[in-house]
């Protein structure tokens, strides 16, 4: 075996490299008593996502989630709620909020369906689609497969279409038992650790967070919002007051009515056929809610950051300032506007 210019080479972790001078200098009794009985030394986390202090964090191994998120994190910002952790870079898993007191280390986390891996750790908030998150790592496992074994090469980019088509509104009951049996078969087949590992980030979030796999296929709406395809905007009769102010102001003509009558609202471009309503906009004048943003809204998204039409083309009434009223989301579907 030759190394690097035909001479004897090391192909280790930058960290564990970073260790070894302080094993030498204070002995490997002493670093051995830091961490837990099976998983020694102290680990290196990228900590980022939604949270209040991003940067690199040195703990001891058999730290919680939580004082990493909470204490020196300092918490999801903006008042949301922490709703999970991805750990060990794109191939980890994806821990829930009711497993925030998980110790770090090795043991711990494989048992929960993630891994140390690379030391990063993402957090996410209500505002996060756990469906899409599964998606976007997915996307970036299929980027880089090599290609020598086709339970990788094929078995990620099939995972990655199902998740496509989950998140596209046309899902069926069906794809979440495919999903599971091809996540086992690569796992057990794959060549190396990429494909191995690959279907980590789908069977955690589908384990922890089923719900919203079902809500995107039985319902076909995104809970979080994130998913273009599953959001319709209607006109709430209940609360549309029949002035006509936000046909006069939709920049795209996609409503219409006449004075004191109930307006109607078609389809957003994006939405598949399928698609249901779940945000209810009432396009009408109002004052800004209680610890909300302007909009109505007490998650901090008004409607143009919403949609990306509107993000770019404007929302605005007759007035020529913002259309307010933009409600928490609700699933309302009044006869007529489905």
């Amino acid at each position: 075996m030759k190394g690097l210019f035909d001479r004897p080479t090391l192909l280790n972790n930058v960290e564990t490299y970073a260790n070894i001078t302080w094993i030498f200098n204070h002995g490997p009794e002493a670093y051995a008593a830091i961490g837990t009985e099976t998983s020694k030394g102290t680990k290196v986390f990228a900590l980022g996502g939604k949270i209040t202090n991003t940067g690199l964090v040195e703990v001891p191994m058999g730290t919680t989630l939580r004082t990493v998120v909470e204490d020196i994190g300092g918490g999801v910002p903006g008042g949301k709620k922490f709703k999970a952790a991805q750990t060990g870079g794109p191939s980890g898993g994806c821990i829930p909020a009711s497993l925030i007191d998980t110790p770090i280390d090795y043991e711990s986390l494989s048992a929960i369906g993630s891994m140390m891996g690379s030391g990063g750790l993402i957090v996410m908030d209500e505002d996060n689609c756990m469906v899409d998150i599964a998606k976007f790592y997915l996307e970036f496992i299929v980027d880089e497969s090599c290609g020598k074994c086709s339970p990788c090469r094929i078995g990620t980019k099939r995972l990655l279409d199902l998740l496509t088509k989950i998140t596209e509104g046309n899902g069926e009951p069906e794809d979440l038992d495919t999903i599971e049996e091809l996540c086992h078969h690569i796992k057990q087949s794959a060549l190396c650790g990429l494909g191995q590992t690959a279907p980590n980030p789908v069977l955690s979030t589908l384990t922890h967070f089923r719900e919203e796999f079902e809500a995107h296929i039985y319902e076909k709406r995104c809970p979080a919002g994130v998913c273009k395809a599953l959001i319709q905007y209607i006109v709430d009769p209940t609360k549309c007051k029949g002035c006509t102010r936000c046909a006069q102001g939709c920049p795209t003509g996609a409503i219409s009515g006449a004075v004191r009558a109930p307006p109607t609202s078609s389809t957003s471009p994006s939405a598949s056929s399928a698609a249901r309503a779940w945000i209810t906009a009432a396009l009408t004048p109002s004052t800004s809610s209680k610890g909300g943003n302007g909009h109505g809204r007490k998650d901090g998204i008004s409607a143009h950051q919403r949609h990306p039409r509107h993000r770019s083309q404007g929302l605005h009434g007759a007035g020529g300032g913002p259309l307010r009223g933009l409600q928490h989301p609700v699933a309302v579907f009044p006869e007529g506007h489905q």
